[in-house]
Order: structure tokens, then C-alpha cells, then sequence
């Protein structure tokens, strides 16, 4: 019987790619390996290069991948691409797969191996022209079916190939081996302009602003394939604002967000200004204007250490603060990135700097407390994991991945920092609590898409978290 799969090949190509009479092919050798040695290849899960084969071989509970990283080259826009695999063998079960991905100059191939037999052994030929009527693939007479999106990728900082295999649910594993690669490219000898990236503000300006609040602004950025955007201005009221901003999703287009903290702004109409630049320097501009109401009268409690405010608020029988902690310990807390943000994040907290780190009077939460009050705002014990009941905790303004957030107690829980050198992509929020589980500390985790963890057990990665205090 003769064996069907489907392939689903993605090229994200440039939209100002050169006509094929301005160009003339002639193929270099980009890169090749026949697997003999382990050279400059890292791998992760189960990879490996043996007896001249790679071997990349996950299942649900553990993906693997095997990457190559290599120089990219700006300046040069791609014309051509061949790429042949020989000795191709892919595996799967159940709802196991594989994938391969050839990333250059941010002209990207993405090929996903889903069998409806349990394997599939031949060599693979991929020619492309930049243009997908000239696509031509061969893989042993069987039909390749493919999807185009010519949106363009985004921004990369290396060009790569990419093996990976794994399951999506915990029947499911998938494995892929290959004995040879060999990626050749042309290049276009047409010199094509350096145009201004495409920046676009795509948050809604809201109605219901406030001093005080806390604002999210997403941003939709991109540029050409061969240019990348390398960085921001933020410009408030006029006047350039050092706002932390990061990436939070990646699909058609990057979408980057940036918070305003406006405790310190009046009552009246402001104004956002983005500026996106790309690496050649070319800029775009957007901006936004909003209108903030007057300070929603709250109650605060004042911390005799440092005398910094925090608004709290009284859920059933708990009171809490509604900002994060912001005091200086004297080990084991620090800010995101630098000492601009901490009228947004507040600080990020070690473990062992977190059980003493509330004021007298107040102190860490422990599981119990945090999931009492997921029970005041509607949680019930028999689905405490993903409730729409926690947006009436979230700030109304400060989830750019999710609508529907509405902060009815004026909790205010914002996504957080959790590492110095990470901020995240703004989709979750981590506390501690004083609880530990098998010696291990626990942590509560909130996402953009309603959900919660009870509990979160601590992660190495990310040592640092948020902390909310609650009154004795």
C-alpha cells in the first residue's frame, strides 16, 4: 500500500521580491553536513547525532529539536533556495509529528510531517524561486500539499535549521532522522530599498481611562524580510518616555506591547507616539490619543519603612493590596531592567526574600488565602484551573492578549516581570505564596486567557516573582 502524509510547507517571503528576468540564478552552497561529527549543532530532549545520522526523537512529556545557528547576512536578498534531505525517516504515533525549518535572511521554510501510516522513509527535494509559482518539490512521487503565506516573518537574530519532534497529547510521539543536508542559495544581484517598517498601535483607546491606571499599548511592527525592526521610542505628551516594552506574540506579524503608568498625569486628553526602526534605520510612526477621568477614590495603606502608598482593597472577609510590593529588601529583589518600572511592576522577588518582605501587620499569602479569595469572586473547588471568574481580578486595561477583563473588586492584577532579564510576553502574572509543597515553594500563576495554576511549583528558570500582601 502505498504511503500518503502530509506535508504543510510554509514560505513567509518577501513582498517586493524582484521579477525572474532581473535576476540571475547561480547557487552557492549555504550550508551542508552529513552528520559525522556534532559539530556547532545544539540539542535539546532526545538529539543526537549518531553513526552519520541525526536523530531527534519526543514525545508529549518531552519534545525535542536540534538546531543549527548560523550568520545572518542582511544585505543580501534571496532569490533561490534548494534544499535536499536525504535519507529522510519519520515516525509517529497517534498525534505525534515532526517538523523541519530553514530560516534565512527571515525567509522562512517550514515543513510538518503528519502520517496517517506510522512512518515514511525517501528523499526530499524543495526548489524555490521566489515566487510560489515556481515552487517545484519531489519526495519519491507522493503529493505535497502546501499553504503560502506571504506575510513576512518578522524580525530574527540568526538564521537557523531547525529539527523537531514531539506529541500533542501524552499518546502521541514522533521522531525524525536524516542522513543528509545540503541547503543551497542564490541571490539577487537587483539591489532592493531599504523601505520604512510597517507600525501600527492596535489597542482601541478605552472610555473608561483613569488616573492612576495602568495602560497597555500593543503594537503591531514589521519590516521586509532582509530588514529587521531593532528597536522603539516611546514619545508621551511630546516628550520621550522610557516605557518597558517586549514582544507578547508572534504569528502574521510581531506584536510588542508597552505599558503607561498614570499615577503622575492629569485629568484631560494625552497622547502616545510610537516610533518603530528597523536596523538600516529607516522609521514609522503611529500614535494614539486617550483621555483620562479623574482618580477613582480608593483607600491606602502607608508603609512606615519606606513611606511608599499602596491601594488596597477588602474582598469578603480578606484585605489586600492592589499593587504589587515595592520594597527594597536587603537581599533578593531587584527591578525588571531598570528603576523606571516600578510604579508598574513594582519589585520581583526571590523565595527566601519574600517571606519576610510584607510591612508588620501584613504578610505573604499562603495557597489557601489566594484560593479563598478565587472563591469570593466565583471560583468553586470543583474547577479552580481555568475560570472566566479571574478577569473580575484582572486590570481592565493592562492585558493586551485578552478582552474581557473587568477588575470589579479592584484587585488590579497586571502581567508581570518574573526575571531581570526576561519580562515575558506580557501573558501571566506569578506571585509566591508561603506554602510549600514537598519542600518545594508554591506559586500562583495567572494568564491572559482566563486561566489560573493552583499551584505552581517553583520553576529554576525564573527564580524571581511578584508578591501581593494580605493583612493579618
Amino acid at each position: 500500500m502505498k504511503k500518503h502524509f502530509l506535508i504543510i510547507l510554509l514560505f513567509l517571503v518577501a513582498l517586493n521580491a524582484c521579477q525572474k528576468d532581473d535576476i540571475n540564478i547561480s547557487y552557492d552552497t549555504y550550508f551542508e553536513d552529513d552528520f559525522n561529527d556534532n559539530s556547532d549543532w545544539i540539542f535539546y530532549g532526545g538529539s543526537k547525532i549518531s553513526d552519520g545520522h541525526l536523530i531527534v526523537s519526543g514525545d508529549f512529556d518531552q519534545s525535542a529539536n536540534a538546531n543549527k545557528f548560523l550568520e545572518k547576512e542582511n544585505n543580501r536578498t534571496i532569490s533561490g533556495i534548494k534544499i535536499k534531505l536525504k535519507g529522510l525517516k519519520v515516525y509517529t504515533s497517534n498525534s505525534g509529528g515532526a517538523s523541519f525549518r530553514f530560516l534565512i535572511n527571515n525567509v522562512e521554510v517550514a515543513i510538518s510531517f503528519y502520517l496517517p501510516e506510522p512512518q515514511f522513509e525517501g528523499d526530499v527535494l524543495i526548489e524555490y524561486f521566489g515566487d510560489t509559482d515556481t515552487l517545484k518539490t519531489s519526495l519519491e512521487g507522493s503529493s505535497i500539499y502546501f499553504k503560502d503565506n506571504k506575510v513576512p516573518t518578522g524580525s530574527y537574530e540568526n538564521n537557523y535549521i531547525k529539527f523537531s519532534a514531539g506529541g500533542s497529547d501524552p499518546f502521541g510521539s514522533g521522531s525524525i532522522s536524516l542522513d543528509y543536508i545540503k541547503v543551497e542559495v542564490a541571490y539577487s544581484n537587483v539591489d532592493v530599498p531599504n523601505y520604512p517598517p510597517f507600525c501600527e498601535i492596535r489597542t482601541k483607546p478605552s472610555s473608561d481611562y483613569h488616573v492612576g491606571d495602568i495602560i497597555a499599548i500593543a503594537v503591531r511592527a514589521n519590516d521586509g524580510p532582509s530588514i529587521q525592526v531593532s528597536s522603539f521610542k516611546f514619545y508621551l505628551d511630546e516628550k520621550l518616555a522610557e516605557l518597558p516594552y517586549g514582544l507578547y506574540h508572534s504569528n502574521e506579524y510581531y506584536y510588542y506591547s508597552c505599558f503607561i503608568c498614570t499615577k503622575n498625569l492629569s485629568s484631560g486628553q494625552h497622547l502616545i507616539k510610537v516610533v518603530a526602526i528597523d536596523d538600516m534605520g529607516a522609521q514609522s510612526t503611529d500614535e494614539m490619543k486617550f483621555e483620562l477621568k479623574e482618580k477613582v477614590e480608593a483607600e491606602y495603606f502607608t508603609d512606615p519603612r519606606d513611606d511608599q502608598k499602596y491601594r488596597i482593597v477588602t474582598i469578603g472577609s480578606q484585605t489586600w493590596m492592589a499593587e504589587n510590593l515595592n520594597y527594597k529588601t536587603k537581599e533578593g529583589s531587584k527591578y525588571y531592567n531598570d528603576d523606571n518600572n516600578f510604579d508598574i511592576f513594582g519589585r520581583i522577588y526571590t523565595r527566601d526574600a519574600a517571606i519576610n518582605a510584607c510591612p508588620d501587620g501584613w504578610h505573604l499569602p499562603s495557597q489557601d488565602e489566594w484560593i479563598k479569595l478565587g472563591m469570593q469572586v466565583g471560583l468553586s473547588e470543583d474547577n479552580i484551573y481555568g475560570i472566566a471568574n479571574i478577569d473580575k481580578l484582572k486590570s481592565k486595561h493592562a492585558w493586551v492578549q485578552w478582552f474581557g477583563t473587568t477588575d470589579d473588586y479592584g484587585f488590579t492584577i497586571i502581567p508581570g516581570a518574573y526575571d531581570q532579564s526576561y519580562i515575558g510576553n506580557f501573558e501571566r502574572a506569578l506571585f509566591w505564596t508561603s506554602t510549600l509543597e514537598n519542600t518545594l515553594p508554591i506559586r500562583i500563576e495567572i494568564y491572559s486567557n482566563h486561566s489560573l495554576d493552583w499551584p505552581l511549583l517553583k520553576d529554576s528558570d525564573y527564580p524571581f516573582s511578584s508578591i501581593r500582601c494580605i493583612k493579618d
